[in-house]
């Protein structure tokens, strides 16, 4: 398998694998997890890892780069604090925490992708990795998002009872990014129920356009009279191309 896939083999696709690992963990866990803080803490922690790693895929140098590796700093610096007892770390706290550190992965993650495009003329795996890791991104950032807006709110996130806590807003989150549409969850706040509108437009017009271009594209290489995106097949090697 590394013979016929040598992109594994490169120290940047393990970085954006584990980018995407840590991603995924941090779904599961905070779909597994208790609300309370420790495990705000443990998730202050994934996102902090999941923005480095951005940081070092996307090649970001100069102020932008010290303030955000200064940012997870702060963070992780946080997290030890509440961790030991000196501090609390409520859910808004947390949330906005996490919404600072999620947020400016996927512009990292992008940086990367496109300078890998340039690089090697062609859709590579980590490409496509990259596509999906911000296509989870976005349902994290507005996870945080619709947390925010319920820790600050005078009334119910949710109608009908329905607890607001951080499992309940991620199910909400990727329900509304994927469009499935349960129903078993509705935003009684209007402004939760306006971010969601955007939330479903952003996701649906990503599936079918950045995930389905470059997931079309992969291992294609560029002719001379087509771009490395255009779906025209690679030509042949006769007589004329020698």
């Amino acid at each position: 398998m590394a013979k016929g896939f040598p992109a594994f083999r490169r120290a940047d696709t393990a970085r954006y694998l584990a980018i995407l690992i840590l991603i995924l963990s941090t779904i599961g866990f905070q779909v597994a997890a208790s609300d309370s803080e420790w495990a705000r803490l443990v998730i202050v922690l994934l996102a902090s890892g999941t923005l480095y790693l951005a940081l070092s895929v996307g090649g970001i140098h100069g102020a932008v780069d010290r303030i955000l590796l200064a940012l997870i700093v702060v963070a992780v610096a946080v997290s030890v604090i509440a961790l030991a007892g000196f501090a609390t770390l409520g859910q808004f706290d947390a949330q906005l925490i996490n919404l600072l550190l999620i947020a400016f992965a996927p512009i990292a993650i992008v940086v990367g992708v496109l300078s890998d495009m340039r690089a090697r003329s062609r859709v590579t795996v980590r490409t496509v990795i990259g596509v999906l890791s911000v296509y989870l991104l976005i349902g994290l950032i507005f996870t945080f998002l619709f947390g925010i807006i319920g820790s600050q709110a005078s009334t119910a996130f949710f109608k009908y009872g329905v607890a607001d806590n951080s499992s309940n807003y991620l199910y909400f989150s990727y329900s509304t990014l994927t469009t499935v549409g349960y129903g078993d969850l509705v935003a009684e706040l209007q402004i939760g129920r306006s971010f969601a509108i955007i939330e479903a437009l952003v996701g649906q017009m990503y599936l079918v356009s950045i995930v389905a271009l470059i997931v079309g594209s992969l291992g294609r290489l560029p002719t001379s009279h087509s771009t490395p995106f255009s779906g025209a097949p690679p030509r042949g090697r006769g007589r004329s191309d020698r």
